[in-house]
């Protein structure tokens, strides 16, 4: 189970502040903290945190920052924090100038002019979901994914929204700007965005989710499913979250998180406790609340269930 952490939040750097403290909590290191080296054009605070081979890089950006002008015509992403998946650290280079770091992926939690955050942490993973202005949830995954086997791979960033762009994304959405996941087996070593990863999703007959953003209502198992009373005793059913990746006919092998859903929005009230028998969970939107998605994507009304430890 997931350890749970809510508290407020005033802006893009105070969000910073508040991961930084649960990541100690959670047993990451903080290799740095503080302001953009001199000459890097990037404002706002920097974080860089690492545990057990995992490497990540976090920043905070707002209205201020000069390299967002294209988020602002998109009228996106005008503050929140940043995150990218890296290979090391080291304190004499820049952000983006890290080893190993993967710029492609535009992933980001919006936090507005503050709000509310939900934390989610086990040992290698961190969900962090802000809810701010008219009641709109965005989320972000940095982690490691569950494998199967040992050793390959499954390091990964993942998020709801992606900068540059309108459009709310699920998570764990197979496409290089809301999605980088490192693998490491016979055919192919490295960070992949989505050219070697295949969602179970992608196939009619299959349930895996929510590791494709679905374009037609022909792949519409996510809302059927989450709203089968019959799987879970007269209750929308809790459906696992599951993650396949596909490479020259070949499954990498990455399992399913243990400690998070999906769930039927239709009885559930995101950001609040849900009991199933001795379990507790924190519910939060499949996709940003209050602003325009896919359409099929908003006809499932489907959520995140974290399992919490309390």
């Amino acid at each position: 189970m997931m350890r749970y952490y809510s508290c407020r939040y005033t802006d893009a750097d105070d969000l910073l502040s508040v991961i930084r403290r649960q990541a100690l909590k959670a047993g990451w290191n903080v290799d740095f903290f503080g302001l953009m080296k001199s000459g890097d054009p990037r404002l706002g605070l920097q974080m860089h945190l690492s545990k057990g081979g995992l490497h990540f890089g976090l920043r905070s950006f707002s209205e201020l920052d000069p390299l967002k002008e294209v988020f602002v015509s998109n009228a996106n992403g005008r503050s929140g924090v940043a995150v990218h998946a890296k290979t090391g650290f080291d304190p004499a280079l820049a952000y983006a100038a890290q080893p190993g770091f993967q710029g492609a992926s535009k992933c980001y939690v919006e936090t507005g002019e503050g709000g509310t955050c939900y934390i989610f942490s086990s040992d290698s993973q961190f969900f962090v979901s802000t809810q701010h202005q008219n009641g709109r949830f965005s989320t972000l995954f940095f982690g490691q994914i569950p494998t199967i086997v040992s050793n390959s791979g499954g390091q990964c960033v993942s998020s709801t929204l992606v900068y540059n762009t309108g459009y709310g994304y699920p998570l764990f959405y197979n496409h290089s700007d809301s999605f980088v996941v490192s693998i490491n087996h016979g055919q192919f070593s490295g960070f992949d965005g989505g050219s070697r990863t295949v969602s179970s999703m992608s196939y009619p007959v299959s349930d895996g989710y929510p590791t494709m953003l679905p374009k037609s209502m022909t792949y519409g198992q996510v809302g059927s499913l989450t709203r089968s009373k019959l799987l879970n005793c007269d209750f929308p059913a809790l459906i696992p979250v599951d993650f396949l990746t596909l490479y020259a006919g070949n499954y990498s092998p990455f399992g399913g998180f243990s400690d998070v859903f999906v769930v039927s929005l239709d009885y559930v009230n995101p950001g609040k406790v849900l009991e199933i028998g001795a379990h507790k969970f924190v519910v939060i939107p499949y996709s940003r609340k209050g602003a325009w998605v896919d359409e099929t994507v908003s006809l499932f009304n489907a959520g995140l269930a974290v399992r919490i430890d309390e």
